[in-house]
């Protein structure tokens, strides 16, 4: 069972880890080099980012759904397919504009 602490709902009591991006990607591209991620699947953000996938947002879940990831290319999903569990869900992040 999760116990993460969600930042939306009064959820848990696990914090965030607190993940560095630059370690895997060049930071200055963003606004902060730390990313809160939910603890229960720190882990597995983290071996997308030292596979080269960049996530642009992730949730476990909190027992309410299964966990997902949004990544920012479409060339990383079988990639992120083969490192994840079977219930995450892989969603892929697009700019629209409108």
């Amino acid at each position: 069972m999760c116990d993460c602490k969600s930042y939306n709902k009064d959820t848990g009591e696990t914090p965030n880890a607190l993940l560095d991006i630059s370690e895997h990607f060049f930071w200055e591209s963003f606004s902060r080099p730390i990313v809160c991620i939910d603890e229960c699947i720190s882990e597995q953000i983290e071996m997308l980012w030292r596979m080269g996938i960049f996530t642009r947002g992730s949730c476990c879940g909190h027992n309410e759904a299964d966990p997902n990831v949004v990544i920012e290319s479409e060339k990383d999903i079988y990639l992120a397919k083969l490192m994840l569990p079977e219930n995450f869900q892989i969603l892929i992040w697009r700019l629209v504009r409108a």
